[in-house]
């Protein structure tokens, strides 16, 4: 009887130790090999690979959090900052939300990262009764 106890106790620590194992290398996986290799500069172009004067700087904050602080080239007043709460599931995926920094407007934003590190990013502006969607990409200059 003494047996199937310590037996009993054994899997439930080996089972809680496997959990945590895998939790922690699922986020060690996601910080090395995907989060790590996104930070940086990034320049703006449209679907049609047309450019946007607009450039972003995303930071990674653990454990599945991006931060994006865009900022307008040419001074429009474009300018905002947003957090993307990366998918767990779907680890190059995300979405979150965005507030402009110089007028009061929020809005939501949804991306996808590419094989070739270009960010797609779709998002709707929630500053008016019509939202407004736009899609663009953003393309990698450089780490920070």
């Amino acid at each position: 009887m003494d047996s199937f106890f310590v037996g009993l106790l054994a899997s439930l620590i080996g089972s809680v130790a496997w959990y945590f194992a895998l939790r922690k290398g699922n986020e060690i996986y996601n910080k090395c090999f995907v989060f790590d290799k996104i930070v940086g500069v990034y320049d703006h172009k449209s679907v049609k690979g047309e450019p946007i004067e607009n450039y972003s700087v995303i930071e990674f904050e653990p454990p599945n959090i991006l931060s994006i602080k865009t900022r307008s080239k040419d001074k429009t007043k474009n300018d905002w900052d947003g957090t993307v709460v990366m998918d767990e599931y779907r680890p190059r995926t995300g979405e979150g939300t965005f507030e402009y920094l110089e007028r009061e407007s929020l809005g939501k934003i949804f991306i996808q990262i590419m094989d070739d590190k270009e960010i797609f990013v779709r998002s709707t502006h929630l500053e008016t009764a019509n939202t407004k969607k736009v899609a663009y990409f953003m393309e990698p200059q450089g780490k920070l």
